[in-house]
């Protein structure tokens, strides 16, 4: 199963934290003095985006609530938060010892110690930079999703009668139309009607149990308790 946005959100702040510590135990002075502040701004943007789509939040203020509707920006998301994971757990592992960097290779005699451009260290922090990079220029998208799994679920399934009726129009609109564009039109039409008859219904199913106070169309509403970042 699929780990949820807000988990893999939580785990990235977590492998944030390990690696930091890492680097702090560290006897190497370079890591912490060339390494920790890359990570240390990396961390920074990543807090920012996570504030700015509430991919931390559960419920309907969360990023993962947004994209319901948009598997694939939810996927993507997903697939480059599973790789900050990823990076970060790496990186930990190489400074706790657990694992053998590709630089330092038994063979090695005098192993590089400090963080230059062809360790497999700079090598990850560099792809966590670019992990970073892409989430926050998904922020656009994240902001206005494309509503493709609503219109393909659409209960209004059933819309033959609403094709013709829309491609005889783009036919008499256009009497010298070719015949297979205007059913491509009067088709797209359609599914357009379809998107905003399904919509008309959530919005009635959601406003379903409302209280209403006397005659007035003032409906109190409770805001849910804004959440903080750790």
């Amino acid at each position: 199963m699929t780990e949820s946005i807000p988990s893999l959100v939580l785990g990235a702040f977590s492998g944030f934290k390990r690696l930091s510590g890492a680097i702090h135990e560290s006897d190497d002075t370079s890591l912490r003095t060339s390494l920790l502040p890359r990570l240390d701004d990396q961390l920074a943007r990543f807090r920012v985006w996570a504030g700015n789509t509430g991919a931390h939040q559960t419920g309907q203020d969360s990023l993962e609530h947004r994209l319901c509707d948009a598997s694939h920006i939810r996927q993507q998301v997903q697939r480059l938060l599973g790789d900050l994971k990823d990076s970060l757990q790496d990186a930990t592992d190489i400074l706790t010892g657990k694992s053998t960097p590709w630089d330092e290779t038994e063979d090695d005699e005098d192993p590089l110690d400090t963080f230059e451009t062809d360790t497999e260290m700079y090598h990850i922090v560099l792809g966590i930079t670019e992990l970073v990079d892409c989430l926050l220029r998904l922020s656009v998208s994240i902001q206005n999703p494309a509503p493709h799994d609503r219109f393909i679920s659409s209960t209004f399934k059933d819309i033959s009668t609403y094709e013709y009726f829309a491609i005889q129009h783009v036919r008499d609109k256009f009497q010298n139309i070719d015949d297979s564009l205007a059913q491509r039109l009067g088709r797209a039409l359609s599914r357009r009607r379809q998107y905003f008859k399904y919509r008309e219904a959530e919005n009635e199913k959601h406003l379903r149990g409302l209280d209403h106070h006397g005659d007035t169309k003032m409906t109190d509403l409770t805001l849910p308790a804004s959440s903080t970042l750790a």
